[in-house]
């Protein structure tokens, strides 16, 4: 356990489960002390991980290598990055699993309550990743006409000026500066109230709630890592992970509801899309 949690980002997904799985188990009066001793060692290595001189020395070489502005970030400064290195990726930029998740939590959401202003908030990360997509694709029928980007009444082109290397530039005496932070924050919290609400079993719901924030998580703690965007994509693979498990459980729920034939063509469309992803994976190395 204690090499498990020396991992920067598998720890932050830990010390979530465990601090909230010690709450959990706080309210319904029935933890047991001997859970003390995962969050103490998860709490200490975050520390360790934080204040070592070791990793002190190689940050400072990383700095200089990768991310010389990073010297220069204070706390509220790497928590905004870690936030926008989640938020513009996962809500704002175009990716199809990400879409999926976000179609089959509004589906799901809409069929299970009937609160108006909830279907609402938990169809938001869906309705707003699907304009910028088709926002993007608007002005391109205008190539070659003055004043093309008018067309583009939806285009996140801009938002590449707000989400930027060095985070949202948020400060906390400007509260300008807070609307692209909170709004990601808004987002993630319409999407874990749509988790929620989604699954008829509500210990599978709060076990999928506690799997996103963990996915997010691993995406906030390398906010305080200078390689944040030097190390790629790789460290983007525990959120990957978490939002194909999600999609999955997703998909399973929504089948409680269909017919025999219906769950035949879902089950045929699975497997053919993972036979498919298969060859491609194979042919693409």
């Amino acid at each position: 356990m204690i090499f498990l949690t020396n991992q920067e980002q598998v720890n932050a997904c830990f010390f979530v489960l465990t601090s909230i799985v010690s709450l959990y188990l706080i309210v319904n009066g029935r933890y047991n002390y001997k859970l003390s001793v995962f969050s103490i060692i998860s709490l200490a290595e975050l520390i360790f991980s934080l204040t070592t001189p070791g990793n002190a020395l190689r940050a400072a070489h990383e700095i200089n290598k990768w991310f010389p502005e990073y010297k220069n970030f204070n706390f509220l400064n790497k928590l905004d990055l870690g936030i926008s290195s989640f938020g513009k990726p996962f809500f704002l930029d175009m990716n199809i699993l990400f879409l999926l998740l976000f179609f089959l939590i509004f589906l799901l959401t809409y069929r299970k309550c009937q609160n108006y202003y909830v279907r609402i908030l938990t169809a938001l990360p869906f309705f707003l990743n699907l304009i910028i997509y088709f926002g993007n694709t608007m002005g391109q029928s205008f190539t070659y006409v003055n004043g093309n980007k008018r067309a583009m009444i939806w285009s996140s082109s801009n938002l590449n000026n707000l989400f930027t290397e060095l985070g949202t530039k948020l400060s906390l005496f400007y509260p300008g500066t807070w609307i692209a932070t909170l709004v990601v924050l808004a987002l993630l919290l319409c999407l874990i109230v749509g988790i929620y609400l989604s699954f008829d079993n509500k210990k599978t719901s709060i076990f999928l709630v506690i799997l996103m924030i963990m996915g997010f998580c691993s995406r906030l703690i390398m906010g305080f890592s200078p390689t944040v965007w030097a190390s790629g994509m790789r460290t983007y693979y525990i959120l990957y992970v978490v939002i194909a498990i999600l999609v999955l459980m997703a998909v399973k729920e929504l089948m409680k509801s269909m017919s025999l034939q219906k769950n035949e063509f879902m089950q045929f469309g699975l497997t053919v899309l993972g036979i498919c992803t298969f060859i491609i994976t194979v042919i693409n190395r």
